[in-house]
């Protein structure tokens, strides 16, 4: 209603300042009147007769000279407009014979000397008129004034300036305590702590107030910019709250991650912190939304301890390797990581605050950016170190090493390549080669598994991260020298910015691949993003070149010859009533997509699907909510409608790959290989380059005993991801099928190694361990695929299940009939 009322006015606005030349004034003759007519008919000659009438009432009413010399004013102005300098000079040296302080006025006689032919006159007027004072329209402005400028001048005193912090710190505690306070009642901590905390975070997010209370108290010639250091406190506010908060949040407001409940897991988190003499912390479950769980853990809140685990950890690792990658968050509780984190931006933003005295905030703001990102990674990678010792010490060197393989295994950046190794030379976490040659070299004997670290690969990493750190200190040192011998080279800043954002700019684009498949699976395209692209580019170029920028506005000049100019405010609001109506409508998609997010975060799908129900035009609308609501059916366990759904979307809207890789899936899950053959060539041909729409091709030829066509299709596959350890596996089936048993083993063998604990991977490994080792007992391997299978959601194998479950009956009844055998005294053959 109110969006509504405010458009209504604008509307009704520009329609008024469209007509109003056409339509005649009628009504009395007050001052009011006369005054609506002078704005409404400016520089015409309605104004003029309009302005006198004003100019006779008031002085037949004797109104105070400072109202008329204002009136004269207008009416001078109006005069000046129309070309009437003669008439117009006259009305304001009446002005300012009434009222000396009628600045403008002045202005306006300069400028009727000036048409008048008289510029010298003109400017000896100008000369000798004082600034333009807004006072007359607002009597408290000088009183104002002069108060804010006495406050500001005690501010600026030494024992001022003081004064200025300590309300900075109290503000900033309260601050600190206010966002902090609900994690510490969550976990039942203490409130002293709390205030403690706050106090000290502070006194850090204060620094640059500090820097700048001391060079006032110097009362030397560097001064720092007050404005400038209170922003930059702004921002080490806003950088060092996260501290106090989860160290993984929910995108929807007031709805944090849900509690691990696996008491057994719980239990040891609680034995592991009073064995490392840490507060026990409470644990957050990060569920993953696809297939393969990621294996992440994280640790913050330093008023209160809080780990978050995904479902990985608790489902990837063996248990004693799981118990070493909660150790690891908790010697970074313990060596007080949480801390020394938190100060590398306040200190950061101190430095920069100090710089800026000297040297501008041309300099400073870049010099802040590039040593905060320097910091950052020189002292985070010492407490990683002692962090993986610490999990070490306390676990065993053997299981913190295999849990430290299989995470950076399953983790996207990949440890093989020039892009990891420029990676790691610049990120905060070392090196996984680097990791775990550390931790070899300080094991004791015999407590060491895995293969060894190539040294080779570890001397390449180590010298790329010394690299990196001595060209940091070099690029540091080198701007600050040059800028104080010789600021007047140009382009100083630019080393500066290049360090500051080339760790960010390297980490996105090693991830650049796995987020454009992700984005085209679901149907963002290149075009666009080149476009977006193109148009943050045109920016800073038509800002270096404002003739080029003036050139491409110039048609829009016509606007200002118009007679109908005043009609463009009105096209404007009718430009604006679609994009108001289309923006709702985009908002309120949005918003129902986050719902959606949300309630997926917390497997809550039947809530997925009532919100489906509660808005069914919204989702008609929209394709991906029509994909995710179909998901979320077939996770519920309705799989058939959500096959009939997903089909008729794929077939409506076909720029939705995941569409048809979803399809896919669940098409095989039913058992139904040959429509799910179809779906997947039509979404590999739309996805060639995607290694996804590949493997779903070999699984179904393989379904259907099409082998050679299978290992083709897995060949492909391979090809653009040779690291995948799902494709390896889907290899190994294959071979086991053909009969060739020891390329089965190797290729499954790989597997493992590249996605440990990854649910088809078990899978493969649980048919070919019955197949290859009848006599190993293989029951271990298919109840670990079984049990891994069941507690993901989202891994949809059911028909690969019922496969595995015949091919355990036939080897139980193989071991049957064998003993059966074995006690009739009749040979075994084998």
């Amino acid at each position: 209603m109110q969006k509504t009322v405010s458009l209504t006015l604008v509307i009704a606005i520009c329609l008024w300042l469209a007509v109003r030349d056409f339509v005649p004034f009628t009504g009395g003759v007050e001052e009011g009147f006369d005054r609506v007519a002078a704005v409404s008919n400016l520089g015409t000659e309605g104004t003029i007769e309009s302005l006198s009438r004003t100019i006779d009432r008031q002085m037949a009413d004797e109104v105070p000279s400072e109202r008329l010399a204002e009136t004269y004013r207008l009416r001078g102005s109006d005069q000046l407009q129309i070309h009437k300098p003669n008439e117009a000079l006259a009305d304001f040296d009446e002005a300012l014979r009434l009222n000396a302080g009628e600045t403008v006025a002045r202005f306006g006689r300069a400028e009727c000397l000036r048409q008048l032919g008289h510029p010298d006159q003109a400017n000896a007027k100008i000369q000798k008129t004082d600034l333009l004072d807004l006072s007359d329209a607002f009597p408290e402005l000088k009183r104002t004034v002069a108060w804010t400028g006495g406050l500001f001048a005690v501010f600026t005193t030494p024992k001022g300036a003081w004064l200025v912090v300590a309300v900075a710190w109290v503000f900033l505690t309260l601050t600190n305590v206010a966002v902090g306070r609900a994690q510490t009642a969550e976990a039942a901590g203490s409130v002293v702590w709390l205030l403690w905390v706050a106090a000290a975070l502070g006194l850090l997010e204060a620094l640059p107030m500090e820097v700048w209370a001391t060079f006032a108290a110097c009362e030397g010639t560097a001064q720092v910019n007050g404005w400038f250091a209170a922003g930059v406190t702004g921002l080490c506010l806003l950088a060092t709250i996260p501290v106090l908060t989860p160290p993984i949040r929910m995108r929807a407001k007031g709805v944090n991650l849900p509690r691990v409940d696996d008491g057994e897991f719980l239990k040891r988190v609680a034995e592991l912190a009073h064995q490392m003499h840490v507060p026990v912390p409470m644990v957050r479950l990060w569920r993953s939304i696809t297939g393969s769980q990621q294996a992440l853990a994280f640790a913050g809140t330093l008023q209160a301890p809080q780990l978050v685990v995904t479902d990985g950890i608790l489902t990837r690792l063996a248990p004693l390797e799981r118990d070493a990658v909660v150790a690891h968050e908790l010697g970074h509780i313990v060596n007080g990581s949480l801390w020394l984190l938190a100060a590398v931006i306040p200190v950061s933003c101190a430095a920069a605050t100090a710089i800026s005295a000297w040297l501008g905030l041309s300099i400073a703001v870049p010099f802040g950016l590039a040593l905060g990102m320097g910091l950052r990674r020189f002292v985070s990678r010492p407490l990683e170190r002692d962090a993986d010792c610490r999990a070490a010490r306390a676990i065993g060197f053997r299981e913190t090493i295999a849990a430290l393989t299989k995470i950076h295994a399953v983790h996207p950046l990949g440890n093989s390549g020039l892009m990891p190794l420029l990676v790691y030379a610049t990120a905060t976490h070392p090196s996984p080669e680097m990791r775990l040659g550390w931790l070899r070299a300080t094991a004791p004997a015999g407590d060491i598994s895995g293969k060894e670290s190539c040294p080779r690969t570890i001397r390449r990493h180590r010298i790329a991260a010394l690299a990196a750190f001595t060209l940091w200190l070099l690029i540091l040192a080198g701007t600050l020298v040059t800028s104080i011998w010789a600021p007047q080279i140009p382009f100083l800043a630019v080393p500066l910015w290049v360090v500051a954002l080339t760790p960010t700019a390297l980490a996105r684009l090693a991830q650049w691949r796995h987020v454009s498949v992700a984005k085209r699976r679901m149907g963002h395209s290149r075009m666009r993003t080149v476009v977006v692209f193109a148009a943050l580019l045109t920016c800073p170029i038509l800002g270096l070149f404002p003739d080029v920028a003036k050139l491409l506005l110039t048609p829009l000049g016509w606007m200002n010859d118009s007679e109908q100019f005043l009609l463009f405010p009105l096209l404007l609001a009718l430009v604006w009533l679609p994009s108001a109506f289309w923006l709702k409508r985009v908002q309120a998609t949005r918003k129902l997509r986050r719902e959606v997010m949300v309630a997926f975060q917390l497997y809550d799908f039947h809530r997925v699907l009532e919100i489906g129900r509660s808005a069914p035009k919204i989702v008609g609308r929209d394709s991906l909510l029509r994909y995710q609501i179909a998901f979320a059916r077939a996770v519920d366990g309705d799989c058939p409608a959500a096959i009939a759904e997903l089909d008729r979307l794929w077939r409506e809207d076909p720029g939705i790959p995941i569409t048809a890789l979803t399809l896919s899936a669940l098409l095989l899950d039913a058992d139904l290989p040959e429509q799910a053959l179809a779906v997947a060539r039509s979404v590999a041909n739309r996805l060639p380059d995607d290694a996804a729409t590949h493997l779903l091709v070999a699984r179904s030829l393989r379904r259907l005993g099409r082998l050679d066509e299978a290992r083709e299709a897995c060949r492909r596959a391979l090809a653009l991801e040779p690291h995948s350890g799902t494709a390896h596996a889907i290899a190994a089936a294959i071979a086991l099928d053909e009969g060739d048993f020891l390329q089965a083993q190797q290729a499954i063998a790989t597997g493992l190694e590249l996605s440990p604990g990854e649910p088809y991977v078990l899978l493969c490994r649980a048919e070919i361990v019955l197949k290859t080792q009848p006599f190993a007992n293989p029951r271990a391997a298919v109840a670990e695929a079984l049990a891994l299978i069941r507690e993901n959601r989202f891994a949809f194998y059911r028909a690969d299940l019922e496969r595995l479950g015949q091919m355990t009956v036939e080897w139980e009844g193989r071991c049957r009939g064998l003993a059966t055998a074995a006690a009739g005294g009749a040979p075994a053959a084998v």
